[in-house]
């Protein structure tokens, strides 16, 4: 198809009006040369003094791996469970996936926040936090103010308000905890503030924690089996020392084997020991199944990797800031300059 001379007319005249509005911008843009030059270069002078300002961060890395024995657990549960014991219902209380979400829990970190601070005597974590976070104007905060392994049940009104604080500053800006891999159970918990060894002792301080709470979850039910086994083991080992005394008590009360009837006491006392040692026997097989139960279901979380100083730091680049800065500086005055120029045509 031939197109009309009409249309190959409009399309020139069309690019040639683009031409003549990209001319028109250059030449403007030429104009506001000086202005758009002066806002540039303060935009690079406050990125890099934003830069040089802000603090230096020092961000320590924990990883750890979860080892739970799960392959042998169906011959443990197979033998348990002629005892009369179930292993499997804490099998899938917690696993490593949602392990992460410990670190996140307030229980967690307000334990090791309250914990001692390795560096300055008789202060804790909060403490050293609340210092160095500014949070507070320095008098409304008596030191100590919270106290090493403080219950909460002591907790004031304002104290709890500040933990709570605490502990969504932390959540939310100074920690991750991630997975590494997702088919190895291998996972990493950073910790980021101003104070390297804060930083460092705070992630290993924190996979502690997590570990202890983990561990005592997964076996809870296990080690209460085994204390009422331990209670009962004790109790009959306590009643067949007493039958042992009654039945020698006897015997040399009636020392005449002629009369029968007086040893009436004796044979009663053996019956009791006969049952109560068969008892004690099947107990005790209870109670070693039970530790050995307890041996294979407690996970065991093994540290990798801990901070090593120089830790890594953090801080913005003063080339970088000062470039964004100056490139944004200049994007708002061009538009800026655009809309004056534009508001000024219409009135």
């Amino acid at each position: 198809m031939i197109e009309k001379p009409e249309t190959i007319q409009q399309e020139e005249i069309s690019l040639a009006d683009i031409v003549k509005k990209i001319r028109e911008v250059y030449v403007w843009l030429v104009s506001q040369l000086k202005i758009l030059s002066i806002t540039g270069a303060l935009g690079i002078i406050l990125g890099i003094s934003i830069a040089y300002l802000k603090p230096t961060k020092y961000a320590a890395t924990t990883t750890f791996s979860i080892d739970e024995d799960q392959a042998s657990m169906g011959g443990i549960a197979g033998i348990a469970s002629q005892f009369g014991f179930d292993v499997g219902s804490n099998s899938n209380m917690l696993n490593g996936e949602n392990v992460i979400a410990l670190y996140k829990s307030r229980r967690i970190i307000e334990k090791a926040l309250l914990s001692k601070y390795p560096t300055e005597a008789n202060l804790s974590y909060a403490d050293k936090l609340i210092k160095s976070s500014e949070l507070y104007k320095k008098n409304k905060i008596v030191y100590p103010f919270f106290k090493v392994n403080q219950k909460h049940s002591s907790y004031s009104k304002f104290q709890d308000s500040v933990m709570g604080n605490l502990v969504k500053l932390i959540s939310n800006e100074m920690l991750i905890a991630d997975k590494i891999e997702k088919k190895i159970d291998i996972y990493a918990v950073t910790v980021t503030s101003r104070d390297p060894v804060f930083s460092a002792s705070f992630s290993k301080l924190l996979v502690n924690e997590v570990s202890n709470f983990y561990v005592s979850l997964k076996t809870e039910k296990s080690v209460q089996t085994i204390n009422i086994l331990q209670q009962k083991v004790d109790s009959i080992r306590y009643a067949m020392k007493g039958y042992i005394n009654n039945r020698a008590t006897i015997l040399d009360a009636n020392l005449n084997p002629i009369f029968q009837q007086s040893l009436t006491g004796v044979r009663e006392k053996e019956i009791e020991m006969s049952a109560s040692s068969q008892a004690y026997q099947e107990l005790v097989k209870n109670l070693e199944v039970s530790k050995f139960m307890l041996l294979k279901q407690t996970p065991l979380l093994q540290i990798i990797d801990e901070p090593r100083y120089p830790l890594k730091k953090i801080k913005p680049s003063k080339i970088l800031t000062g470039f964004g800065c100056g490139i944004l500086f200049i994007v708002l005055s061009i538009t800026f300059l655009f809309l004056k120029s534009i508001f000024k045509k219409f009135n």
